[in-house]
């Protein structure tokens, strides 16, 4: 049974919100893998910030990686 089939059968005890929210919403797990991707890269990006001495651009990236920690925190509760 696919979800599709899933949601056609308890549709209809579902308000027109929890549809919405059930139809669009992104999983967790992707969301998770794709903030720890783009964590990953924006290592890699203040690294080689950090070896040409951009510093400031360096501190930028690393404010944003926080940012996406955070993120990947509350995620993980």
């Amino acid at each position: 049974m696919s979800s599709d089939d899933i949601l056609e059968e308890i549709g209809d005890e579902l308000t027109p919100e929890q549809r919405f929210e059930l139809t669009t919403r992104v999983p967790k797990e992707f969301e998770k893998k794709f903030l720890e991707q783009k964590l990953a890269e924006l290592g890699t990006k203040a690294y080689e910030l950090h070896k040409s001495g951009r510093l400031h651009e360096e501190a930028e990236i690393r404010r944003r990686m926080e940012q996406i920690r955070q993120v990947l925190r509350r995620l993980s509760q």
